[in-house]
């Protein structure tokens, strides 16, 4: 996650050095995310040949090599290729992972389980954000830094062992029957998609055009990811003991109401960066949400399933997330990122409102 989060960075300001449009650059970090639906096609299938770990260690390499090669080939069109093979590479990690996770925990623990693990996640992504102000993404450095983390994450896994308990056989499992027996978690995850894929691929693009360092960028991205960390564990475990459901609802009116004030308060700087920091507060912690809400009714043998299906649902609310928010700022300037996030929170109040089946209802 540190190579990732400083990769993210990279990607959004060397673009904008380059002279890459606002549209073209999220073009190109929407094939990262285009690659979630093609590794979580792909995953089940190499998890069902070989061991959880074995599958990790690949896919690591995958895209650590792929990282290593953008600074050489600097075109948009190559960048989408490369950034495609990575997505499908960190999609895989992320069902390796989660699926794990999920087989082993139970209903009343998941959702503080899974906010660890986002935690972790995040801890990582805000760590690649220090290494982007020591570094200069003019050069090869930070992606070559970014490769080398995404590959020795996988040093640890060569002596994992994977759990005797895990069921050999793994049931298969769809977007649809998801989305018809989960539709808040379904619906949850997707704009966590949108909001995310939009953070890290055209917020750094956002950070730049109101005239911020790069040093200022990597403190705005920072502050949403401090927010994050602040929110998951109280997200995970009032979740636990009042239902997804209401937790969910309060999460995505608390965002919309910031993003909203957002949009017209890009100065004083501290202020800003407060209303990021709440922003990642109450957006960031939708994935684990979703995800626990999902996997509340599944049984162990559908976990490495559902986990690949849910990755596709996340990847294309992340496919579209960084090209719907750069024709926000194209259509209403740099407030419309926060406007398409504001669009994003609402979608989710929505539904939650809609969902009305009960307070623990996924």
């Amino acid at each position: 996650m540190i190579g990732n989060g400083l990769f993210s960075s990279t990607l959004g300001l060397r673009a904008e050095s380059e002279g890459f449009p606002v549209a073209v650059t999220g073009m190109v970090a929407s094939m990262f995310y285009a690659g979630y639906i093609v590794g979580g096609l792909a995953a089940p299938y190499f998890i069902a040949s070989w061991k959880h770990k074995v599958v990790y260690i690949f896919l690591s390499i995958l895209a650590g090599v792929t990282t290593l090669l953008m600074p050489f080939h600097i075109n948009p069109w190559i960048w989408g290729i490369f950034t495609l093979f990575m997505g499908s590479g960190f999609a895989g990690i992320y069902v390796v992972c989660e699926s794990w996770i999920n087989i082993r925990a139970s209903n009343h623990e998941r959702g503080r389980i899974l906010a660890v693990y986002t935690v972790v996640q995040y801890l990582g992504l805000v760590a690649g954000q220090s290494f982007l102000t020591l570094l200069d993404p003019l050069t090869a450095v930070p992606f070559m830094m970014a490769a080398g983390f995404t590959m020795t994450s996988a040093i640890p896994m060569l002596k994992a062992t994977t759990p005797d308990s895990f069921p050999k056989v793994q049931q298969k499992i769809n977007e649809f029957l998801l989305v018809r027996s989960s539709t808040l978690g379904s619906v949850t995850l997707f704009t966590s998609g949108l909001t995310v894929s939009a953070i890290f691929g055209i917020g750094p693009v956002y950070a730049h055009r109101i005239g911020m360092t790069v040093e200022e960028v990597a403190l705005f991205i920072t502050m949403i990811l401090v927010g994050g960390l602040l929110g998951f564990w109280p997200f995970g475990w009032f979740s636990d003991r009042f239902g997804r459901r209401l937790t969910i609802a309060i999460a995505a009116g608390a965002g919309l109401f910031v993003t909203l004030l957002a949009m017209w308060h890009m100065e004083p700087l501290k202020f800003l960066l407060f209303l990021a920091m709440l922003t990642g507060g109450f957006l960031l912690p939708f994935y684990g949400l979703g995800l626990a809400s999902v996997n509340d009714r599944l049984p162990p043998d559908s976990m490495v399933g559902a986990s690949a299906a849910l990755i596709r649902i996340t990847g294309v609310g992340s496919f579209l997330g960084p090209v719907m928010a750069a024709i926000a700022m194209d259509l209403l300037g740099p407030g419309g990122f926060f406007s398409f996030l504001a669009i994003a929170a609402g979608v989710t109040l929505i539904f939650t409102m809609a969902n009305n089946k009960g307070s623990s209802s996924v």
